[in-house]
């Protein structure tokens, strides 16, 4: 179980890297339909990443506490 963590790091580097896609589809577009589009869907893409990663963690309970001090 311990590459869940690392895949879950991975999420998160592959949503950045779809923000900065975005970021260059924007400075870059000149006007231009299809770039503006592509933008959209990769900070869409980019931003629904980054709160999955962030909303999706369950909350602690003093009990993953105890176990914890027990291993």
């Amino acid at each position: 179980m311990r590459g869940v963590g690392r895949l879950k790091w991975l999420g998160v580097v592959v949503s950045v890297l779809g923000l900065v896609l975005a970021t260059l589809c924007f400075a870059l577009a000149d006007g231009d339909g299809a770039v503006v589009f592509i933008g959209v869907l990769a900070a869409a893409s980019g931003l629904l990443g980054l709160a999955t990663f962030f909303l999706s963690r369950k909350p602690r309970s003093p009990a993953d506490d105890m176990d914890e001090t027990v291993r």
